[in-house]
């Protein structure tokens, strides 16, 4: 969560803890107008977060498993905003995940990204699916500001 606060605080976006888990950790957005002549109020996007140490790559692609529940909620073509998801990989030992350094901390490896949204359903027997995300996309300060000026054009 660290890392997305850090990349929410560079963009001036707000972020907002998703008090139950519901297949949501944050919902990142605005409550300042983001595209000119309009103001619809704030406009979110949500947010669940995934870590792993031991990432799956193939043909330029992170395969990370979603359980069926996961998989149906951030797919969901009818939900009122885009939901992403975002995978952490991380090095294994956890005390390389962040390391002090002379004046500031590094975080070690990357987070990638994936908006589900429109994909298809998984058939009754199916109780897991493994989506693909592309290595370039690479989460960042600017993807998220651009993701939730995309959703605020919407409106």
């Amino acid at each position: 969560m660290a890392l997305v606060e850090g990349f929410c605080a560079q963009a001036q976006l707000n972020v907002t803890d998703v008090r139950w888990d519901d297949g949501i950790d944050l919902q990142v957005g605005s409550t300042k107008p983001l595209v000119r002549g309009k103001d619809p109020g704030p406009i979110f996007i949500s947010l669940q977060l995934k870590c792993t140490s031991s990432p799956t790559y193939s043909s330029g692609t992170l395969h990370f498993p979603l359980k069926r529940k996961t998989y149906e909620r951030l797919r969901n073509p009818n939900a009122v905003h885009d939901q992403y998801l975002v995978v952490y990989v991380v090095p294994k030992p956890r005390k390389n995940w962040i390391l002090p350094d002379k004046g500031f901390s590094r975080f070690h490896e990357v987070a990638y990204y994936l908006n589900l949204r429109g994909l298809p359903a998984l058939t009754k027997k199916k109780s897991s699916q493994t989506v693909a995300i592309p290595l370039a996309n690479r989460l960042t300060a600017d993807v998220l500001y651009n993701a939730v000026r995309t959703e605020f054009s919407k409106w």
